[in-house]
């Protein structure tokens, strides 16, 4: 059975927007095709693109015109491989940077938040709610496992975040370059993107019948399907590695040799961010809350968990707590 079909037997009759309803199938339809979708392909390439537009443009003239765009661009590819993205502690991000930023308009490291600000700049015209400043989004962190409801509204809201709590294999961008992919396959308009994310959020009616990971919701069902070959003890999702509603496999399928040679870019980016939150293994992990407290303090105020007072330590043992709704928010 399609993604259409198993929408159509499972939420169709819960609305009378048809206009959302099609929508939604649509966007089943396209992340369930994985990468044998010339669309995905195509959205996929249009944002190594945006990537690489980003870091040239962060040159100097003196630097670039030397080299032709395409010749600057395979030197951004080889020098993104070469460990452009991986942590600025680094060996290798330290003497990149150290020999690049004498070379930018601005005296900054050109490889430093590049998804985040070309995802946030794209969304601008996706009528994302959050859009409407110049931060394009609030910056809200999950350092945890979110609750139903806090989770649901947070979408409803038009909000996208970082997904640090979840685990490496799901990857902390994933849901967004879903909705990028949607957004520029043209599936739905442009301009109407946020629009029908924001009404996945909102969208609280149920499934009669929970799938394998007792999953109900639309919004599980339509892009946040786990994979039981990346999930230990669990049983029903999708058990296709090419289905890109399970994020395991859209992250997966980015990392991989494929996702190489059409975005490497964004492969070099999502590879760092892997090796960094994973410790370069294929692990199940998911970071642990000591982990978590730690992320959360260097975040919110900028010290070390130890370095904290016990009132900013307390603040941090109940955003991180188990049965919490764990989000940060950092404007």
């Amino acid at each position: 059975m399609g993604a259409r079909e198993e929408l159509q037997q499972e939420f169709a009759s819960l609305t009378n927007d048809a206009d959302f309803w099609q929508s939604c199938a649509h966007i089943g339809d396209l992340l369930e095709s994985g990468p044998g979708s010339a669309l995905i392909k195509k959205a996929l390439e249009s944002l190594d693109t945006l990537l690489f537009q980003l870091i040239d443009g962060r040159l100097s003239e003196e630097t670039k015109k030397s080299l032709k765009p395409e010749q600057r661009r395979a030197a951004t590819v080889s020098t993104a491989k070469a460990g452009a993205f991986k942590p600025k502690n680094s060996k290798e991000r330290t003497e990149i940077s150290g020999a690049l930023v004498p070379k930018t308009t601005e005296g900054k490291d050109p490889f430093s938040k590049v998804l985040v600000t070309v995802l946030g700049t794209y969304e601008k015209d996706c009528a994302y709610p959050a859009n409407a400043d110049a931060h394009f989004h609030p910056r809200l962190f999950y350092v945890g496992f979110l609750q139903r409801d806090p989770f649901l509204n947070n979408i409803a809201a038009g909000n996208h975040w970082k997904d640090v709590g979840a685990s490496a294999q799901h990857g902390e961008f994933t849901h967004r370059l879903q909705w990028y992919v949607v957004a520029a396959s043209g599936v739905i308009p442009k301009n109407k993107v946020g629009e029908v994310y924001r009404k996945v959020g909102a969208f609280r009616d149920q499934a009669k019948d929970a799938d394998g990971f007792d999953q109900r919701d639309l919004w599980a069902r339509l892009c946040d399907r786990p994979n039981p070959l990346k999930s230990k003890g669990m049983k029903g999702g999708t058990d296709k590695l090419t289905d890109f509603r399970s994020p395991e496999n859209f992250n997966d399928y980015l990392r991989g040799p494929e996702g190489a040679k059409l975005c490497p870019l964004l492969n070099a980016f999502l590879s760092a961010r892997f090796a960094k939150r994973a410790g370069g293994g294929e692990g199940e992990n998911f970071p642990s809350e000591p982990q978590m407290k730690a992320y959360y303090a260097r975040k919110k105020f900028k010290r070390s968990y130890a370095e904290l007072e016990a009132m900013q330590r307390q603040d941090v043992d109940e955003a991180v707590g188990t049965d919490r709704g764990n989000i940060l928010a950092i404007q």
